[in-house]
């Protein structure tokens, strides 16, 4: 109600002239931000070479559009060369659904943004199993079990949900320098409407350059397994998507868990709901590099809860006894 009575104090001519000047400023504000890093002020003299130096004339570029779903990366994703001798690039890929209408995601494609080659495809059953709700149901350890949610790749408006990727290849050189995310689907009306097919290119995403730090085993003596470490299978460790202080987080993308075993290969003997029956009770811990001790807990009791995992306890105790040794500057 307020514009209306607004416009009508002001004369048509004087309208007029605010239109164009709002306009222009519009105009201004796009090419400003098509045009990047913002450059000096260009005298109207000035004006129509300064236009053919902005990509696409200063305008919208050809290749924009609205899309259904959106995406982004949690974090940079980081190579690391496994033990499958195969360099792997571990990381998670966040999809909403920005449509008022379910969106179904029936393909997910990982892409050298250079050459539009696709380097990881997610469709079937795999996509399936790699393609779960942000707050999807739990098993064992916070280890999402694919299989308890019946809605596949059907995202409700507003819904996110989280592709868990591997990309994977021979060498390091193969990797390309930067991925970007091809999304295959469609929108799916009430009724016997017929979907609405998107097809759109999401999430570009630059790849470390950073090697990884190289670590040793923080165990000695015997045969050990060494359980649920990345990057494919459905872990705990892998997808321990976890909300922390306002942000969503993998923290352990990477992580390792160490079991003794015998010359049967088995990790506990006798009564699996006392601790002295795990052959990796009371083995010594030691550092995996060399460095710095600034942290150490050793006052929590040890778990009883076996051989189920205990419930999840305060977020200080949830690392359990520990000890952090700095290795590098912040690391």
């Amino acid at each position: 109600m307020a514009a209306h009575r607004r416009r009508s104090w002001v004369s048509k001519p004087t309208w007029g002239l605010t239109m164009a000047i709002l306009i222009i400023g519009v105009l201004a504000g796009c090419a400003s931000a098509s045009g990047g890093t913002p450059t000096a002020t260009t005298s109207s003299s000035d004006l129509s070479t300064a236009a053919s130096d902005l990509p696409h004339d200063g305008g919208i570029d050809p290749g924009t559009k609205f899309s259904p779903v959106v995406a982004s990366t949690l974090a940079q994703p980081a190579p690391v060369q496994a033990s499958d001798g195969k360099v792997h690039v571990a990381y998670e890929l966040l999809i909403t659904n920005a449509a008022a209408l379910p969106a179904r995601i029936e393909r997910i494609e990982a892409r050298d943004a250079a050459t539009q080659k696709s380097v990881l495809i997610k469709s079937g059953g795999a996509l399936q199993r790699d393609f779960t709700p942000v707050s999807g149901p739990r098993g064992d350890e916070s280890t999402v079990d694919p299989s308890a949610d019946q809605r596949s790749s059907l995202l409700a408006a507003s819904e996110t949900w989280v592709a868990w990727m591997d990309v994977s290849v021979p060498t390091p050189p193969d990797l390309p320098a930067r991925l970007d995310h091809r999304l295959v689907g469609a929108l799916v009306p009430p009724g016997k409407a017929k979907p609405i097919p998107f097809d759109v290119a999401v999430a570009a995403v630059e790849i470390g350059t950073q090697p990884p730090t190289v670590l040793s085993a923080p165990v000695r003596g015997g045969v050990w397994y060494m359980s649920e470490g990345c990057c494919r299978d459905d872990t705990h460790h892998r997808r321990g998507l976890v909300p922390i202080d306002g942000q969503l987080m993998v923290g352990q993308r990477f992580a390792i868990d160490f079991y003794k075993l015998d010359d049967q290969y088995r990790t506990w003997i006798g009564d699996p709901r006392k601790l002295d029956s795990y052959l990796s009770y009371r083995q010594p811990i030691i550092a995996a590099a060399a460095g710095t001790v600034v942290r150490a807990e050793d006052g929590l009791p040890n778990s009883t809860a076996l051989p189920k995992p205990p419930p999840i306890p305060p977020i200080d105790e949830t690392v359990g006894n520990h000890v952090i040794v700095e290795i590098g500057p912040g690391t």
